[in-house]
């Protein structure tokens, strides 16, 4: 377990909507004797640092850090100094379930940010159970209202991540498709699914699907069928893991056409895994490292000063996180769960670094996502794209 932190001040201060110290009264009269000591606001955080995330875990705890920091420079929330307090969940689903319990309650936080990788789903389930607000930073999975009362998400869904990808495959001038997918993979099937629907019309094609085992080590048979076939692009649904093995291959037997992935690839590890084989890769982004918005402008020469690298995906993710809570807070005026979470329900086109952020808790609203493209072995702003 990583102790909780109470966090300093930051060098450079953002205007965070809801870090505001409230206008003290004109009646009002400094306490006679030793004033009494501010009490914190303890905010929990769960992530991964142990297993395969561990740089996107900590990249998106540096940015909920930074997001502390300066919330606390402006005053905090009503007065109240945010606290951090953080459990690792070691990338597994128990351990998950078992930190959402722990920060309830042993640590008796007042709201939950995490959900980032392998074993969010047990804890989604507990933060229910707890009746706890969670915002969930890295989950694209479709939710209902009826299911996860207590969970809100800022990332668009994954129909929307297909949607998105087909027409940037008709951006690069795309007339034939591949979808490379395993049938067993929810998430992957709904994502194929989703790119299907949006691609296929009567100048486009999506060729027979090229299935296989995520299990699998060897894509060989895959492969050579899509160099047979020579698709304009190749959609490949997966998480970075299974991407950076295939796409190694898939190189290594001379398929150079585009690969288009999901925005899990947008991370750290995505980059570290392939290596140059994720050139000439296009995803859609949770996070334009080339905006030129305001806040971006702001924020990442902060973020950089402070932990001496660039922001990545998490890092937004994670800071944008905290912003959306802090400002449902202030507005609830209360540290209770039913009326943080009714409040951060309530989230409409809140300044971020990612955009405009609703929280919306069926997941259905218009998003404009960025794509990026890989050059070099770096994340390359392509364009802004926008559910048709």
């Amino acid at each position: 377990m990583i102790r909780p932190l109470l966090y300093g001040l930051a060098l450079f201060a953002l205007l965070v909507a809801g870090c505001e110290k409230p206008a003290p009264s004109p009646t009002q009269k400094e306490p006679e004797g030793k004033p009494t000591p501010i009490k914190s606001l303890d905010i929990g955080v769960f992530l991964p640092f142990k297993g395969e995330a561990v740089i996107s875990a900590q990249d998106a705890l540096n940015g909920l850090q930074l997001a502390a920091e300066q919330c606390n420079a402006a005053g905090g929330v009503n007065g109240r100094p945010v606290r951090l307090i953080v459990r690792d969940t070691d990338s597994d689903p128990a351990s998950s379930k078992k930190a959402m319990q722990d920060l309830v309650v042993e640590d008796k936080v007042i709201a939950v940010i995490g959900a980032l990788s392998t074993g969010s789903g047990e804890a989604v389930a507990e933060a229910n159970v707890l009746k706890i607000p969670l915002i969930a930073i890295g989950s694209t999975m479709p939710a209902r209202l009826t299911s996860e009362p207590w969970v809100s998400r800022i990332c668009y869904a994954d129909f929307h991540s297909g949607h998105i990808m087909a027409q940037t495959a008709f951006t690069l001038g795309a007339l034939r498709a591949i979808i490379l997918f395993d049938r067993e993979d929810k998430y992957a099937q709904s994502l194929a699914l989703s790119f299907r629907k949006k691609f296929k019309t009567k100048k486009h094609t999506v060729m027979v699907a090229e299935y296989f085992s995520i299990k699998s080590l060897d894509f060989t048979k895959q492969l050579e069928i899509i160099k047979k076939k020579n698709p304009d692009i190749v959609y490949l649904p997966h998480d970075h893991r299974t991407a950076a093995a295939i796409l190694k291959q898939a190189r290594a037997m001379g398929l150079a056409m585009p690969f288009l992935g999901t925005a899990m690839w947008d991370s750290p590890e995505f980059l570290a895994a392939t290596g140059e084989a994720a050139n000439g890769c296009y995803l859609p982004g949770r996070y334009n490292p080339q905006s030129d918005a305001e806040k971006v402008l702001l924020f990442a020469p902060a973020y950089t000063q402070k932990f001496g690298s660039s922001p990545t995906a998490p890092s937004a993710l994670g800071y944008e996180a905290l912003i959306v809570l802090t400002t449902a807070i202030q507005k609830a005026g209360s540290i209770q769960p039913n009326p943080i979470q009714s409040a951060i329900r309530k989230t409409t086109n809140l300044p971020g670094l990612t955009g405009l952020i609703t929280v919306d808790p069926e997941r259905i609203m218009v998003f404009s996502v960025p794509v990026l493209k890989v050059e070099e072995g770096k994340f390359k702003y392509l364009e802004t794209e926008t559910m048709k």
